[in-house]
């Protein structure tokens, strides 16, 4: 087997677990209270995301790219210099992003959509005094590699998470409390979720030290020269990964505001927002893999360029994009030509189908588009990834502004798609240039072609019979069919891909 599926492999099912979980546990919050109370989640956690996004600044990713390196030579005592100054960093960041929200909640709201989110987005921004430090902690393990001390803490922190703002639900529901409140308290699972989780990492660091100068102060000139050496690289890697929080955002923003001068109303705002948000549960579900894959990647490349290994690093990419693609077409090509049954039996009827398909094709660029940008962060790039994330996110404010109030919804949904596709666009040209990666190789192709007429089979008979279209039960029973031949499939292109032992060209 390959290295980095040797090393990564339980980071990478962890944080695909860690991410199913927190992408589905939406399901049962809509069906406890409804589209409004998605919507007004859906609506706030972008810019809690946003802001966990710059309060870290690319610090932990930055670490453990640095440490991948340093390791190369043995330079523990400046590996140890660096963990300290990311540490300090993490907690600035973090406590003047938690301030500024704070500060700031009432003007932020009045653009999330009113009054409404405000108290969600107090809560929730107190996470970000914990989650910026634990975040650090992690990028040390994972540049030493110890990627089960990460995997452990982010399955920890989701199932504190989702199970204490599902109980939250459930109870504050049962009690009658207005949805804003609901949405507000719901927010203390994050901050519970992030500190049991930085408990456990705490421990872990402290029993097993990776070094013997573990515990070494830093001095001010060498904190300061370390932070320029951080940020100097952590902040090109932090604006290529705000693409992945930054279209939400521009959702966020935008959605409440379009929706108004589309002609509904703007208590009416939230509930809209939550049929749209169901679609970004599929596409949340549908780029699992790609982005449990990001973290581990990232210090395996950077290791193997450092190296001057480019031949074995193009091996690893293409192999890589082709198991994403094979993991992720298939998965939004069923997803799409059957999302009646799904609809229904997820969240009980087909609100906003159309726009949902919309956003299950996007969630399929998205997935090259993080592992792609993911690939030019780890091989040098970062400025160029940079740069093609402000043109996505340039193209998607600017469409959401002229034709969100012209075509609702839909507009919202096929800008995504827009954006996610031409980053995609721009990144593989640049890595066909130095890298020489197929977007599409012919086995792919094949596997594309088979699927689209499997999916059509499939769909027949939701179209000339309405199965799964009359009752959720059978709604239900038809997709879990659905669902395990999709995974027979997907198993089968895999086995037969890994016996051929290497891909097309």
């Amino acid at each position: 087997m390959h290295p980095l599926f040797k090393g990564a492999l339980f980071l990478t099912v962890a944080s695909a677990l860690s991410k199913l979980i927190g992408s589905l546990f939406r399901i049962p919050m809509q069906n406890i209270a409804g589209d409004e109370l998605l919507g007004i989640f859906s609506i706030v956690y972008p810019i809690y995301m946003l802001t966990l996004t710059l309060s870290v600044a690319g610090i932990p990713i930055a670490v453990s790219k640095l440490i991948s390196e340093k390791r190369m030579y043995g330079d523990n005592a400046s590996i140890t210099s660096l963990f300290h100054s990311a540490r300090l960093l993490a907690v600035l960041f973090g406590i003047s992003c938690f301030l500024a929200i704070w500060l700031f909640a009432s003007p932020l709201s009045s653009l999330l959509g009113g009054e409404q989110t405000r108290f969600a987005l107090v809560m929730v921004s107190a996470t970000l005094i914990i989650a910026p430090y634990m975040a650090v902690y992690r990028g040390y393990f994972q540049g030493f590699e110890m990627m089960h001390q990460t995997a452990i803490s982010q399955i920890i922190e989701q199932i504190f998470r989702v199970g204490i703002m599902l109980l939250v639900v459930y109870i504050l529901v049962g009690l009658d409390f207005s949805y804003p409140e609901i949405a507000g308290w719901m927010m203390i699972g994050s901050f519970l979720g992030a500190g049991i989780s930085l408990i456990y990492l705490l421990f872990a660091y402290r029993k097993q030290p990776p070094s013997a100068s573990a515990h070494r102060t830093a001095n001010w000139a060498q904190l300061k020269a370390d932070s320029t050496s951080l940020l100097s690289l952590a902040i090109p890697i932090a604006f290529g990964s705000l693409s992945f929080s930054l279209i939400p955002v521009v959702d966020s923003l935008t959605i409440p505001y379009g929706l108004q001068h589309f002609g509904i109303a703007a208590e009416n705002v939230p509930y809209a927002f939550g049929v749209y948000s169901r679609g970004i549960i599929f596409v949340q579900v549908i780029t699992m893999i790609a982005a449990s894959l990001v973290t581990p990647l990232i210090p395996h490349l950077s290791r193997m360029r450092a190296a001057g290994d480019l031949f074995t690093v193009q091996q690893t990419v293409s192999k890589i994009m082709f198991i994403v693609q094979l993991t992720t077409w298939p998965v939004v090509i069923f997803s799409a030509l059957l999302i009646t049954p799904l609809n229904i039996t997820l969240f009980t009827n087909t609100s906003g189908n159309s726009i949902i398909v919309v956003l299950i094709i996007s969630g399929g660029f998205l997935a090259l588009a993080m592992l792609s940008t993911a690939v030019l962060q780890a091989l040098g790039y970062e400025k160029q990834a940079a740069g093609f994330v402000c043109i996505a996110i340039v193209s998607k404010v600017i469409g959401n502004l002229i034709f969100l109030p012209i075509y609702g919804l839909m507009a919202a949904a096929s800008m995504t798609l827009f954006s996610y596709g031409i980053l995609v666009i721009f990144n593989f040209f640049l890595l066909k240039h130095h890298l020489n990666v197929p977007l599409f190789p012919v086995s792919l192709r094949i596997v594309l072609v088979v699927s689209l007429c499997l999916g059509l089979i499939l769909r027949f008979p939701v179209s000339m019979w309405e199965v799964g279209v009359n009752s959720r039960i059978e709604a239900f029973l038809y997709s879990l069919a659905v669902g395990i031949f999709l995974i027979i499939i997907i198993i089968a292109f895999l086995f037969f891909w890994r016996k051929s032992g290497k891909q097309s060209k």
